[in-house]
């Protein structure tokens, strides 16, 4: 018994053997989740994380680290002010301005092969469905695997995005103070 009805209009049409079938449905799934993970990471994911990323080094400078710089005493405070005269802060703000060129290659390459990866797999897909069905005459059913898994995907989708917002978004990876307690203790062993 076939899971998939076959409805076509060639006359001369073999059925296809249930492991074929079984092939085409797993390869489409595999192709469809690559493609869903691919989307959904390179254009919501990964902002996310650059946001928090963001989020979480404007906090610790601008909270922490100046809340315990006022409570420095005068005289710390002075001292600190006469040390710092010397560190070329225009220097520094012109180097760190912009994206480390090293990670924005990275970064690019990287969605670069998961987008061919991508393109390989749908190619994959098109040549065994031609291949399937123009030289060896196979009945496919092929719109009703890509319907099947249209709609499994959809619900999948809607799961993984409403986990993604709502709980794997909110986790925070490292404790908060860890930049802070990095920066701080080499500044301690430079001195």
């Amino acid at each position: 018994m076939e899971r998939f009805p076959v409805q076509s209009t060639l006359k001369t049409c073999i059925p296809v053997p249930n492991a074929t079938l079984d092939f085409l449905n797993i390869y489409l799934h595999v192709l469809i989740l690559f493609g869903f993970l691919t989307l959904f990471y390179i254009f919501y994911i990964s902002k996310i994380k650059t946001t928090a990323m963001t989020n979480e080094i404007n906090s610790q400078l601008s909270n922490n680290l100046l809340t315990s710089l006022n409570n420095l005493s005068a005289i710390q405070r002075q001292d600190l002010k006469n040390k710092l005269k010397f560190v070329p802060f225009d220097l520094l703000i012109k180097n760190y301005s912009k994206q480390d060129t090293g990670y924005k290659i990275h970064n690019i390459w990287l969605f670069r092969v998961a987008y061919l990866i991508n393109m390989m797999l749908i190619l994959g897909f098109l040549i065994a469905i031609i291949l399937l069905s123009l030289s060896c005459g196979n009945c496919l059913g092929v719109f009703q695997i890509i319907k099947h898994n249209a709609f499994v995907f959809t619900l999948v989708g809607i799961v993984e995005y409403l986990f993604f917002t709502n709980i794997a978004s909110k986790f925070v990876p490292t404790e908060p103070s860890l930049m802070i307690n990095v920066f701080i203790s080499d500044i301690k062993n430079l001195y």
